[in-house]
């Protein structure tokens, strides 16, 4: 009888004891307790909440190293592009032009993709492209390298490493006319490459874009062609000035290698008979 009296009454010593140990550690430490709470509330939470909250953290994610990339890429175009003055003009496309001014600056890359594509240089010798339409009531022209507009390209121009880019025009959208003393101009808004990133330039700044730009520009405006008729017609005045610059720097180098360029076709073209 003692015996089981005893352990009748360790048995409750044992339960109030343990029902301490569970009850202290429990909020002092999470376990045992809190260990069973936490489970419970780990339970409740409602999958559709974790899907958005993991969403919106890879969406920070992926707009912090964009922007990242988009710092590191300004500053290795402020390497390459350096600010164009009217002296540097004068000296690079009017006193000292380069025979081969086909350069690429920015990329090297032979793939026509949309990041990114061919490199395709144009400065300095498409601002002396005259390809203005001129405004109502615009000053004449005083004499000499005015008739050149490289004053209204400086004034209006933004520096060339914030509107270069390799990566491929997928949109843009037009504003405009903005006022100015002399020539029309507009504003563009584009996305460009995969990552639809936004650019901001005007017509002065096409001097300092990628050839390919006017041709995709070109290409996307012309499906409202009445709507954006003057600017149309702006980016072939500009194209047809740089094929014939491409024409004159073919006779120049033919000029200085005191010989004929010769082209040996592969085959036959296939329209050749017709």
């Amino acid at each position: 009888m003692l015996k089981w009296s005893l352990k009748w009454c360790f048995g409750i010593l044992y339960s109030k004891t343990r029902g301490e140990l569970v009850k202290t550690s429990g909020a002092g430490t999470g376990t045992f307790g809190g260990d069973h709470e936490n489970e419970q509330k780990s339970k409740s939470i409602d999958p559709k909440e974790l899907d958005e909250n993991l969403r919106v953290a890879k969406e920070a994610e992926e707009k912090e190293k964009a922007a990242r990339d988009v710092e590191e890429t300004l500053k290795a175009q402020k390497n390459i592009f350096h600010l164009w003055t009217l002296e540097r003009i004068l000296n690079e496309d009017i006193d000292n032009p380069k025979i081969y001014w086909l350069e690429p600056l920015g990329s090297f890359k032979l793939q026509n993709s949309p990041d990114p594509q061919i490199d395709l240089p144009i400065t300095p010798k498409a601002f002396q492209f005259c390809c203005f339409d001129r405004v109502v009531n615009a000053p004449p022209f005083d004499s000499g390298a005015d008739k050149i507009p490289f004053s209204f390209y400086l004034k209006h121009v933004k520096p060339q490493y914030e509107t270069w880019s390799s990566k491929k025009i997928i949109v843009v959208k037009v504003s405009g006319p903005i006022e100015t003393e002399s020539f029309f101009n507009v504003r563009f808004k584009v996305e460009r490459g995969a990552t639809s990133q936004i650019y901001e330039f005007t017509i002065t700044d096409l001097p300092c874009l990628n050839l390919y730009d006017w041709i995709l520009l070109l290409h996307l405006l012309v499906r409202d062609e009445k709507k954006f008729e003057p600017i149309i017609a702006h980016l072939k005045r500009m194209l047809v000035s740089y094929i014939l610059d491409n024409g004159n720097m073919d006779v120049e180098i033919v000029a200085a290698l005191q010989r004929k360029p010769t082209v040996l076709p592969k085959e036959a073209p296939k329209d050749f008979e017709e």
